[in-house]
């Protein structure tokens, strides 16, 4: 690929599989790619946003997963393994970017648990940005991404991107269940990889109980309804879709002020969850893993005065670990 008095040839370390190659080639700006384990999905990722950067001096990217932690220990090794070292002036750890020799920086981070990266995030001007298991993370950050691609640049494409495997929630119904304009899904499997071990979904077949054979070696987004859910996905997707009628006439819950309501939790695999909505149509939802009370409330207090909701329009648990939550609250 030609750059400014450098060329650069990324098929020496990347070598995209016929589902990856179409990924790259999509028009869409919105791409999700993947939908099963072993389909090359990180890979694609980060070379798709190499690609951008180099094709578009001085552009701007962003690649996250909704997890620093969890960042840090998949998506940045895949980034670091095909970014080739003569394309880097710098690296920054501590701000968490590369410049490249062209101009165009990839910025990395977080969504979920990386304050410092959303602050900065909220002001930011990008070309592309790519989320690594977008299933993890909020459509709210979804629709946070997509009002930062604005950055001007002669002919420049402006790219989503997106990796998931099969999940109840907002990338399901995005992808999957719609058909929205401008929204691409790719789906790429095991199979669809070369590069894999040959016996590599021979083993998991027999390791996976049939329902995660189903959803992680086949792609089967519908084969969600067993797990650990306090609701299956089905029942949900159907009181979303519901009508409600008074004297023959559509109706809706309540008047047209938020409200909100939370479910603390104590830590451990449970995460504690605010919803708030107007009416019957859910607005927001936030999602936080600190076991630490006093910070639950504050996180409350702050969706609060975002929203702008008012205390007697808040409810949350009173019992148990959100006892003290709503102590403090009151």
């Amino acid at each position: 690929m030609a750059g400014i008095n450098k060329r650069v040839d990324l098929r020496k370390l990347y070598k995209p599989t016929l589902k990856q190659e179409r990924a790259h080639i999509a028009s869409e700006r919105y791409t999700l790619y993947g939908g099963a384990v072993g389909g090359g999905k990180s890979a694609w990722l980060v070379n798709e946003g190499i690609s951008l950067s180099i094709d578009y001096p001085g552009n701007i990217g962003y690649l996250c997963r909704h997890e620093l932690s969890s960042f840090r220990r998949t998506t940045l090794l895949e980034l670091q393994k095909f970014l080739p070292s003569d394309l880097i002036s710098l690296h920054h750890g501590t701000e968490s970017y590369y410049r490249l020799w062209n101009g165009s920086m990839i910025y990395y981070g977080g969504l979920g648990d990386d304050q410092k990266a959303i602050d900065r995030l909220k002001s930011m001007t990008l070309g592309w940005w790519g989320v690594d298991q977008a299933e993890e993370t909020s459509e709210g950050f979804f629709y946070l991404l997509a009002s930062r691609l604005r950055l001007v640049l002669p002919n420049i494409i402006y790219r989503g991107l997106m990796t998931a495997n099969p999940a109840p929630g907002w990338v399901k119904h995005r992808f999957i269940e719609q058909h929205l304009d401008d929204h691409i899904f790719i789906p790429a499997l095991p199979r669809d990889n070369p590069h894999l071990p040959r016996d590599y979904e021979k083993n998991l077949r027999k390791l996976y109980p049939p329902e995660l054979v189903k959803q992680w070696l086949e792609g089967d987004w519908d084969s969600l309804e067993a797990g650990k859910f306090l609701f299956r996905y089905g029942d949900i997707k159907a009181a979303i879709e519901r009508k409600f009628y008074i004297d023959g006439e559509e109706t809706r819950f309540g008047d047209d002020s938020l409200k909100m309501g939370v479910d603390i939790a104590a830590g451990g695999e449970d995460i504690s969850v605010a919803t708030i909505r107007r009416g019957n149509i859910v607005e927001w939802i936030d999602s936080w893993a600190d076991p630490n009370t006093m910070a639950s409330t504050g996180r409350i207090i702050q969706l609060m005065d975002k929203f702008r909701i008012l205390p007697s329009d808040v409810n949350t648990d009173a019992i148990g670990i959100g006892k003290g939550v709503y102590d403090r609250l009151v």
